[in-house]
Order: C-alpha cells, then sequence, then structure tokens
C-alpha cells in the first residue's frame, strides 16, 4: 500500500506476501538402468594329463653259480688197518705204522715193519666213518724209512687206481740217508676218488731187488674233506 507523506514523497510498502504456495512436486528421474554385469569368462580347458609312463620291466635273476666240487679243509688220517697181501717180520704189527718214534740209526723192532729182500707189503686204509671218496680233497702219505740209499737199491710207494686196476707212483727212497731214519711226505696226485674201492684204499710198498732189506716206522695217509 503507498500513503502520502508531509514531503509530498509517497511511500509504498510491499505487504509480504507470505511464502510461495509449494508448486507441485516434480516427478523424480527414474532410476538408471544398471550395467548388465560382465560375462563371467569361460574357465580354461583343464590341461590333459601325461601318458603315466611304462614301469621297465623286472630284470630276470641270476642263476645261482654250481657250488665248487672238493676244497674242503677238514682233516682226516687214515692208518693200515691190515695187510692184503705180503710178509713182515715176526712180532711186527701193522698198527706201528701209525706213528713216527724212530729217528737217528735207532733199532727198536717193535715199532717198526720190516721187508726182506726181493719183497712187498700192500696195506688196506680206510676212510673214517663220514667221510665219503668223492668228498676227499687233499691225501698225502706221510713217511719215515730206514734202508739202502736209492742208489744201491730202490723201494717203492705206490696207490693202486681201483678204475684201471693199475698201480700209480707215489715216490721212492730217493729222499733216504743210507741206513738213517728220514721223513719224508708224497703226495697223492688228482683225482683222488679213483683210489677207493668204497671207502677202502691200498698202498704197495717194497722192492723188485733182493740186494737188502729195510725199515719202515711209519706209513700214514693224512688228508682234507
Amino acid at each position: 500500500s503507498c500513503e502520502s507523506v508531509t514531503s509530498g514523497q509517497v511511500l509504498c510498502q510491499t505487504e509480504d506476501a507470505g511464502p510461495p504456495d509449494d508448486g507441485a512436486a516434480g516427478a523424480g528421474g527414474t532410476t538408471g538402468t544398471g550395467g548388465a554385469a560382465g560375462v563371467t569368462g569361460a574357465a580354461g580347458a583343464t590341461g590333459t594329463a601325461g601318458a603315466t609312463g611304462t614301469a621297465g620291466t623286472t630284470g630276470t635273476a641270476g642263476t645261482t653259480g654250481t657250488a665248487g666240487t672238493g676244497g674242503g679243509n677238514t682233516p682226516f688220517s687214515m692208518a693200515c688197518s691190515s695187510l692184503a697181501s705180503g710178509m713182515i717180520g715176526g712180532g711186527e704189527s701193522v698198527s706201528s705204522l701209525a706213528t713216527a718214534e724212530l729217528t737217528g740209526t735207532t733199532d727198536m723192532w717193535t715199532d717198526y715193519v720190516e721187508l726182506s729182500p726181493g719183497t712187498r707189503i700192500v696195506c688196506n686204509y680206510n676212510l673214517p666213518s663220514g667221510v665219503s671218496a668223492g668228498g676227499v680233497s687233499s691225501m698225502a702219505l706221510q713217511i719215515n724209512f730206514r734202508g739202502p740209499a736209492k742208489a744201491a737199491q730202490l723201494w717203492t710207494w705206490e696207490v693202486l687206481d681201483t678204475t684201471t686196476g693199475s698201480w700209480v707212483s707215489l715216490g721212492d727212497n730217493g729222499f733216504a740217508a743210507d741206513w738213517v731214519w728220514t721223513m719224508h711226505t708224497y703226495a697223492f696226485p688228482a683225482p683222488l676218488a679213483r683210489y677207493f674201492s668204497g671207502t677202502t684204499l691200498q698202498i704197495r710198498y717194497g722192492t723188485t731187488s733182493n740186494v737188502d732189506a729195510s725199515d719202515v716206522d711209519q706209513m700214514l695217509i693224512t688228508g682234507t674233506h
């Protein structure tokens, strides 16, 4: 409203129109459509497993070696058990041939066996219980001899080969001094099983010469099996 004041001015006062009427509310904007979710990537193809290697074949086991023949080292001995042929001095025994008892020029007639000139004896020897001919790995004949030197008269020791019926030489009195007790050992030539008939072996000792007699204090076989 306006009114005239003394100064002739007209003053107008604007009336408070009051708060404007609320207009109708604008419609809200539509909610934006959400972006489409990204496509899940396809999983990579599973790799093919490598082929399992073929196991190597098991090697063939080696064959068991054949055991060697003989070669045993258990000792045994055989003494003359009896005479198969020949004669010894009266009152003497082949049992005295098991051990060497005499040395030098000692003359104890009950401890040795005496052979007359031009004679031979054959002694039987038997394997001990539990020893087989095929299991014998070594043998030797131990001798204690007194008699003429070889140059004066030949005395020999032989073993019977039962497979041929022949006598195999073991040695002679070439090792001995003239009428002095002398010890010596002769090894049996292989193969050894040929000397046995069952469990019995034979040794022949003697001479074909008529020069002199001889004495023997030991004729013992030792061996291993």
